[in-house]
């Protein structure tokens, strides 16, 4: 027997005014959900260790079977992977989200929802004028406010 599992990580959302109160999901046309929900299993997991943030790195490392108590060790080095790169033992992954900040403040933790081609001009400029001040730094682009670092263990 073959299974898909389905998690709809992020779907859910706050009420909004214009749309009468409800969620995005609540008046969203999903007639795919819709037909694996109905020819399929629904259910509900409680995935999370005990003391681990709720994230979607934790939960879907625990999904596929890993134990994210043994096994996780952050969602930079997993970010890290998935750009294709292989972190050596000396070295650790951060992940450098472009934010934007206002008299001292940040206002926005996806940095105004930049395009890739945007977020890959920021990155590469911080590869030019920080990573090459210190030996071993480089900074990756990933997608949109979404990148990673790398930096040696010291």
């Amino acid at each position: 027997m073959k299974y898909v599992i389905c998690v709809p990580d992020g779907c859910a959302d706050l009420p909004v005014p214009e749309l009468d109160g409800r969620t995005p999901m609540e008046v969203a046309r999903t007639p795919v959900l819709d037909a694996l929900a109905s020819r399929g299993e629904v259910g509900r997991a409680a995935v999370i260790p005990e003391g681990m943030p709720p994230g979607s790195d934790v939960g879907n490392m625990a999904i596929m079977g890993f134990d994210p108590s043994k096994y996780h060790t952050g969602r930079a080095p997993i970010e890290v992977a998935a750009m294709g790169r292989t972190l050596r033992p000396d070295q650790t992954a951060f992940r450098c989200n472009l934010v934007v900040v206002r008299d001292g403040v940040m206002v926005d933790y996806a940095g105004a929802n930049p395009t890739n081609e945007e977020a890959e001009a920021v990155i590469a400029a911080l590869q030019s004028e920080v990573a090459t001040s210190f030996e071993g730094v480089e900074f990756l682009a990933g997608v949109g406010f979404r990148n990673a670092m790398i930096a040696p263990q010291s």
